[in-house]
């Protein structure tokens, strides 16, 4: 939600989403009506937010003209709101994108809505196939895997690949749909563990090619290495193997020199260059965010470029990769003890809030702490979460809670 949204004239449009405990179903669209959320608030256009923590009328916003934004305010509640970690006071907590509210125990997200969304009904969750992500986890079979790293992302990716209703999630999803088929080259940019990789999967995977997807770390490509193949091998070697698939040279800008060039001379030789028709090997590359490629590789590599969002875009969606990437932990342990993943109310805050700088890899971090610590009670208490985590500057001071009140 913007200034522009409003001097335009455009009605404003977000939706609240409760993503937090398991069994809580609600979801609203807001505009410019004040609207009050809370137990028995329901009616034909604002659904009852039903849990025994929140109380009978608990949380009012509405939109603010001046501020360019949803502003909300707790209405005497029993268990009281925070908006982004802080009570909401006098004048109300501004809403922005991505904006965490917790009324009572439940965990809601605020997230702006583009202009051509479809339409949000109230209490309608348009839940992903995974298990509504309440954290009670697993519940999809487990069985051992000997394959590579790359080929175990492949596994457990149609879980589904690009999982999350986020507005973020949702657009990276239409647009893999309908690049997919292409033949240009795709050049992916993102942040550091942001699920570039996933997305290249998925693009191959709905291409409809017959060949396999290879994975180049380019980094790790340096051909003065004596222990190294010759580039012009390697690469002929890459390509011999994605015939009629796709290429994916993951973070093409670490790609050295003479590796590109013995790839540059292959395709030529192959008649594959780059934006070329037909083409049998599909080239997608990966860059970090801020990169930027020399005038050779920009220009071999335009095509389509597509970037893909970081978690705190997402944050709607947290607690799905998390159910996604503890499963995949399990999968990998077919020995170890079934046991739930749950989190109190404050931890699942405090997890919402931490900013994600390493996106899915530091939440996979998370995961691989917090499950391989067999002492830990459940629910997951917040004085239990990593170090790391609680340290993090942009997790705000919150109070410890006592017991919920009935509201």
């Amino acid at each position: 939600m913007t200034d522009d949204a409003n001097r335009h004239g455009r009605k404003p449009r977000a939706r609240l989403r409760a993503i937090h405990p398991l069994g809580v179903r609600f979801a609203l669209e807001v505009g410019d009506r004040p609207t009050v959320i809370g137990r028995l608030t329901g009616g034909d256009d604002t659904p009852s937010l039903r849990h025994g923590t929140v109380s009978r009328r608990h949380f009012e916003l509405h939109w603010n003209d001046p501020r360019g934004c949803h502003v909300g305010h707790d209405l005497g509640s029993h268990n009281g709101s925070r908006v982004d970690g802080q009570s909401t006071g006098p004048a109300g907590s501004e809403l922005r994108d991505g904006s965490v509210l917790q009324l009572g125990d439940v965990s809601l997200v605020y997230e702006v809505l583009p202009p051509d969304a479809p339409a949000t009904p109230p209490s309608l969750v348009a839940r992903t196939p995974l298990v509504d992500p309440g954290l009670e986890l697993p519940t999809r079979p487990r069985g051992p895997s000997s394959a590579s790293a790359d080929a175990r992302i492949g596994e457990w990716l149609p879980n589904p690949p690009l999982p999350g209703d986020a507005p973020a999630s949702e657009a990276l999803r239409r647009t893999v749909q309908r690049v997919a088929t292409e033949s240009l080259p795709v050049l992916l940019h993102g942040e550091r563990g942001a699920g570039k990789q996933r997305v290249a999967h998925e693009l191959h995977r709905l291409s409809g090619r017959s060949g396999a997807l290879v994975v180049v770390p380019c980094s790790r490509l340096e051909p003065d290495r004596p222990s190294h193949p010759d580039p012009a091998d390697h690469i002929e070697a890459l390509l011999t193997s994605a015939t009629d698939g796709t290429l994916f040279l993951d973070g093409v800008d670490g790609l050295p020199a003479p590796a590109w060039t013995a790839l540059r001379r292959a395709l030529a030789q192959q008649g594959l260059e780059p934006g070329s028709s037909p083409c049998s090997v599909r080239l997608v590359a990966s860059i970090p965010d801020g990169c930027t490629l020399d005038p050779e590789r920009r220009e071999a590599l335009a095509g389509i470029e597509l970037r893909v969002p970081p978690l705190r875009e997402r944050r709607g969606d947290l607690l799905v990769w998390l159910e996604q990437l503890y499963t995949h932990w399990l999968q990998q342990r077919p020995d170890e003890p079934i046991e739930t993943l749950t989190l109190s109310p404050e931890a699942v805050e405090r997890v919402l809030l931490h900013p994600w700088h390493d996106n899915l890899r530091e939440l996979d971090r998370l995961v691989h702490e917090l499950a391989s610590d067999p002492d830990l009670p459940r629910p997951i208490p917040l004085p239990r979460l990593p170090a790391w985590l609680l340290r993090s500057s942009a997790a705000t001071t919150m109070p410890v809670a006592g017991p919920p009140k009935e509201g």
